[in-house]
């Protein structure tokens, strides 16, 4: 097996006359080539009407409105089949995970976020019709601010040592036989002298 090459699999972006050439494997070239056949085929985005912007302003309002009936979305979470209400839960882990307090902190929320913006002004039916190269840009967008946000903060460590202590270190674990106790030998029942009442000793 010859080692994969730019030659062989990969990309490249072109910006304002600047190259960039990104490595893929077999598997990302097959997927990315198939997106760039399908995507002459796709309309693409067209600017908004105003009455475009009035309708999807009033769909967000209700949201809002639906948001507010608690009882209504139990009933619609719990009309929900088993694999599609765990993937709600995984959701909310998601949000609750955060993103640290910092712009781009979690890609991951950052593009499912971008996404139910826009299901909420337009729904499903219109979004799944839309250029993907908004999705991608949306994509490439919080991929690029997370990894940017990690290597910056790796630049102020090197640079600041003092400021980014390294954690404490774990404990050596145990090991199972260090652990295994041993019975205990069962103690030795101590020689009480019986002693003899006084008045017994007086009579004799």
């Amino acid at each position: 097996m010859t080692e994969n090459t730019m030659t062989e699999n990969g990309m490249t972006i072109y910006h304002d006359g600047d190259s960039y050439p990104i490595e893929l494997t077999r598997p990302e070239a097959d997927t990315f080539s198939d997106l760039a056949l399908i995507l002459k085929y796709v309309p693409r985005e067209r600017a908004i009407t105003p009455a475009e912007v009035t309708a999807r302003e009033e769909r967000k309002m209700e949201h809002e409105r639906q948001a507010a009936d608690f009882g209504a979305q139990i009933k619609r979470l719990a009309a929900l089949d088993h694999h599609d209400l765990t993937l709600v839960l995984a959701l909310v882990e998601l949000i609750e995970f955060g993103d640290a307090n910092h712009h781009g902190g979690n890609w991951v929320l950052e593009f499912i976020k971008s996404v139910l913006w826009q299901i909420q002004r337009v729904g499903p039916a219109t979004l799944l019709e839309q250029d993907p190269r908004s999705a991608l840009t949306n994509l490439a967008g919080g991929l690029s601010e997370y990894w940017d946000l990690i290597r910056g903060g790796r630049t102020m460590a090197e640079r600041h040592p003092s400021l980014f202590p390294a954690p404490p270190a774990e404990p050596e674990a145990v090991s199972e036989s260090s652990t295994t106790s041993k019975p205990a030998k069962p103690r030795r029942a101590r020689k009480v002298a019986m002693r003899q009442p006084k008045a017994l000793k007086r009579s004799a």
